[in-house]
């Protein structure tokens, strides 16, 4: 007989981000009608209309228990310690904090990037042997030659930090978070992706490889597979076989910028955009307008390539310039370390 379980999830967002982790939050209640889910929300700077939307999505799911956290106390403790920020903004690193502001009764957590969309029951997730480790994470799509600047080998893990499923007596039993804030101290927070480089540095020998359908990224959703490896390479990833059940049978989608648009920018040409829009009209913003699409040079001359180049030449071209721009935030980063001594 199938045991029901809690999922206990984690989600962050600023007031900008709110309605985004508010339909994902939607999209994990419909696909999860038979289990107890309590949300923590780490909240910046969250506007009356969005908190109210958001409340409201209590009366409609009598099995949510929806906790709302000022991330406020946070964010000032982040400035004191001269975090990275990612993307100018705190908000990311709010999960590093989650021991002091979840219950004592949780046992695995399960954090989710506002820009994630759950498409299917977390249940065999939340039952999953995670063989003694700290967390489990799917690995990240878009390392290619980035793994060598953290000095990994081409074969190691580098995971995607927007889904992660939480051992949490794990995690304190490897003290985790004291380990964290030592590396964030002694400065290792300073790559292009300050809080993922992180985490991946403290938990290399810590982590449980999870399919990937639990992060299912967006790349994968609309390039064949023999065009992804024709750039990225084949040793430390998944199979074709793992992707290609990922594709079609997904649970929780990342649905991160794809052509420097989210599925909410206007004219995008999302892989997931079907997903959220589906999720949207469920939700309190179903009424709310897609947001202007970026138009500087770069994104627009991205988008031609892409509708213009065969698959092949365009995602080579692509990858190109994701690694430079990672080698550009890494030297950024770096400077404002230095300046900050």
């Amino acid at each position: 007989m199938r045991k029901n379980i809690m999922l206990t999830v984690l989600y962050t967002a600023n007031d900008g981000y709110l309605p985004y982790l508010g339909i994902s939050l939607v999209s994990l209640l419909q696909n999860n009608p038979e289990e107890q889910v309590r949300v923590y929300a780490v909240l910046s700077e969250a506007k009356k209309d969005n908190l109210d939307k958001l409340n409201s999505i209590r009366t409609r799911y009598s099995n949510l228990d929806l906790r709302i956290i000022d991330g406020a106390p946070y964010i000032a403790r982040m400035k004191k310690l001269k975090m990275i920020q990612y993307r100018q903004t705190f908000v990311p690193n709010l999960r590093l904090f989650f021991t002091e502001y979840i219950d004592r009764d949780v046992d695995r957590l399960l954090y989710l990037d506002s820009d994630t969309l759950v498409v299917g029951s977390l249940h065999e997730l939340f039952a999953m042997d995670m063989g003694g480790n700290c967390v489990g994470v799917v690995l990240d799509s878009l390392t290619g030659a980035y793994k060598h600047r953290l000095g990994y080998r081409e074969e190691e893990p580098y995971f995607n930090s927007g889904v992660l499923l939480i051992d949490v007596a794990q995690w304190n039993r490897c003290h985790c978070t004291e380990e964290l804030f030592r590396m964030i101290e002694r400065g290792d927070n300073i790559h292009a992706n300050p809080d993922q480089d992180c985490l991946n540095l403290l938990l290399h020998e810590k982590i449980q490889v999870l399919p990937p359908e639990f992060n299912l990224q967006p790349h994968h959703m609309c390039l064949p597979d023999s065009t992804y490896f024709s750039c990225y390479a084949r040793r430390g990833y998944y199979t074709e076989q793992q992707l290609r059940h990922a594709v079609e049978n997904p649970v929780i989608i990342h649905a991160y910028r794809f052509l420097g648009d989210f599925c909410w920018h206007e004219e995008n040409l999302h892989p997931a955009s079907m997903y959220y829009e589906k999720y949207k009209e469920l939700s309190p913003w179903r009424e709310q307008p897609q947001q202007p699409a970026k138009k500087n040079l770069t994104f627009r001359l991205e988008k031609l390539a892409y509708r213009c180049l065969p698959t092949k030449w365009y995602f080579k071209m692509w990858c190109w310039m994701q690694q430079r721009y990672f080698a550009q935030q890494d030297n950024k980063n770096r400077r404002k370390i230095h300046e900050m001594v």
